[in-house]
Formats: C-alpha cells, sequence, structure tokens
C-alpha cells in the first residue's frame, strides 16, 4: 500500500519534518541553529523530495542553499507546506485518540458563554460526568479556526459565519439571540407621565463600544425611527453592563436571555420593536474530521446541542 510515496526517494515523516523546518525558519543555516540538526541532512532530505515531487520546493536567492536565506516557497512547496503541518497536526491527534469523552473544550464569546453555556452547565455536567468541561472566551474568528485546527471541540459563533466556513465544519443552530432594554422600577414609574420618545431620550444608558449592537447601532437604528439615545457610560462587555446596571441609576441593552439574572436584581426588562432587527443568530459548531479521532465528540455536540435548544425553548 503506497509504495510510491514511501519508496527510497519518497515521503518519510523525517524529510517532511526537516521540509518544514527549513521553511519556517528561511534557510538551512537558521534550521541548523534553531534545531542543532546536521546540515547535510537538510540539503538531502529537501533534495530527495524536490527529486520526487519533479521540481523545486524553494525559491532560492542564489545558488547555494546554505547559509542563504530563500525568497520563498515554490506554489507546489506552499502546498505540501499547509498540507505537512496539517497532517502533523492530525497526527498529533491521533496520539490522543479517545473513544469516549475525557473533555469538552466550548470556545464563544463571554455573553454566549455567561448565559447560554453557564445557565445550563449543570446539566452538560450531568450528562458528561467523567468530563472536565473547559469554557475559552473567543472572538468568533478565533473559534472557527480553533475548530479549524482541532484544539478546540465545539464552539458557538454566529451563524452567518458559516457562510464561508470551511466543509469539515458541521453546524447545528441554537436560534437567535435578542436584545431588550433593563431599568430599574423607579424608571417604569417616571415613564408612566411620559412618550416613549421622552423616556428613551431621558434615560442615563450604559453601552457598548464596538460588540454586538454598540452604541452606534443603536443609534443608527433609533434615529430610523426618530428615538433619541443618550449613553452616559461606555463599556467593553455585556457582562460589565449587565454590573453596571445592577447599581440601579444605569439602563441599558442586553441579551433577553439576561432577564432572570436581572430580574433577582429588581431590573425590569422591556422589550421595543426596533431591538428586533439586532437579533443575532447562532449556531453550535464542531470539526467532522477531529471527531474521526475522538468519535465521541459528534454525540456531546448534538447532545450539548439539545440541551442548550430545550433553554431556549424554556423547557
Amino acid at each position: 500500500m503506497f509504495n510510491n510515496l514511501f519508496s527510497k526517494k519518497g515521503l518519510t515523516l523525517d524529510r517532511l519534518r526537516h521540509f518544514c523546518e527549513v521553511a519556517e525558519a528561511g534557510s538551512i543555516k537558521a534550521a541548523v541553529d534553531q534545531h542543532g540538526r546536521d546540515q547535510s541532512s537538510y540539503s538531502r532530505d529537501i533534495q530527495q523530495l524536490e527529486s520526487f515531487f519533479g521540481e523545486p520546493l524553494f525559491i532560492q536567492k542564489g545558488s547555494s542553499r546554505s547559509g542563504k536565506r530563500f525568497e520563498g516557497l515554490t506554489p507546489r512547496g506552499e502546498a505540501l507546506q499547509d498540507l505537512t503541518v496539517e497532517y502533523f497536526e492530525d497526527l498529533t491527534r491521533l496520539v490522543d485518540f479517545r473513544v469516549t469523552v475525557d473533555s469538552i473544550r466550548i470556545g464563544s464569546g463571554e455573553t454566549v458563554l455567561q448565559w447560554v453555556i453557564c445557565s445550563r452547565l449543570e446539566l452538560i455536567q450531568a450528562a458528561y460526568p467523567d468530563a472536565q468541561i473547559r469554557l475559552q472566551n473567543l472572538t468568533a474568528d478565533d473559534t472557527v479556526r480553533r475548530i479549524v485546527k482541532g484544539t478546540l471541540d465545539i464552539g458557538i459563533v454566529d451563524s452567518r459565519i458559516m457562510a464561508s466556513a470551511p466543509e469539515d465544519i458541521q453546524s447545528l443552530e441554537l436560534g437567535d439571540i435578542e436584545y431588550a432594554l433593563f431599568l430599574t422600577p423607579e424608571m417604569v414609574e417616571a415613564a408612566k407621565s411620559k412618550s416613549e420618545k421622552e423616556l428613551l431620550a431621558s434615560l442615563p444608558l450604559a453601552g457598548l463600544e464596538d460588540l454586538g449592537p454598540s452604541i452606534t447601532t443603536l443609534q443608527s437604528i433609533a434615529r430610523a425611527d426618530g428615538y433619541t439615545l443618550k449613553f452616559a457610560v461606555v463599556l467593553t462587555s455585556f457582562p460589565q453592563v449587565s454590573a453596571a446596571l445592577r447599581r440601579g441609576r444605569l439602563a441599558g441593552f442586553l441579551p433577553v436571555l439576561a432577564e432572570r439574572d436581572m430580574k433577582e436584581h429588581n431590573l425590569v426588562m422591556l422589550r421595543h420593536p426596533y431591538l428586533a432587527k439586532l437579533a443575532v443568530p447562532i449556531s453550535l459548531i464542531w470539526n467532522t474530521r477531529l471527531a474521526k479521532l475522538r468519535p465521541a465528540i459528534s454525540q456531546a455536540a448534538s447532545s450539548i446541542h439539545d440541551i442548550l435548544v430545550a433553554k431556549s425553548a424554556g423547557r
């Protein structure tokens, strides 16, 4: 099987490793300095790989590779480096092959971690009592990137990102994250003598600088509907906004998911029609290729999806 690939002048793990080390270092001399290997072994292995592929893998500045920097990799060299790194990562994961789940690494943004996952964490732990649940606060791009690399088992991201996701990424929809206005009972009482526009114009608001429904987005949508919003405090995360609101002197916009927490602090949730435009669809994602090395991951993804959907449905 694969006799041509692994012939005398074919592919070996050492040759591919040496090729990647030289490609990353930029020259054979630099690779020797970094890894302490023999210079002749680098030269020999690269020569044999180029002979196997029948074309150069490096674009050279001079006539000799030794001690000189490359101008870069040829198209074949770039493709070989990408594939080799990918398969070395797969081999690393194969060493840790598990039929059962002993840990579940879940990545998402702070909002989802706090109000979607942590609010249902006991049920996830009950479903996987022997597994360590590891939560990581990541951007959507980082979440997808780590799912692709296999350093994350499950992610929750904006569903719209899936249009450009790699084909190995599988997804299950979790519904929408919707937003509402939270304020104190005193503010609600004062609103009885004011019109809706007067209320929104008078409220001291806590808002986000550039996350989710940012101040800029809220103000833009409000202006289109004839409202004026004034933000007294600018913060960087929804948990910060919720902490600020609990002090009792500010109103603010939070995910509807925060309603239970806010009720415990005597805050009232009010929905507003224009906030429907801010709803964000989210999906649970995992890597089907990684699931071949950790077969229980697909089952865990489906199970955790069901737990989280049950929450959003109020079950």
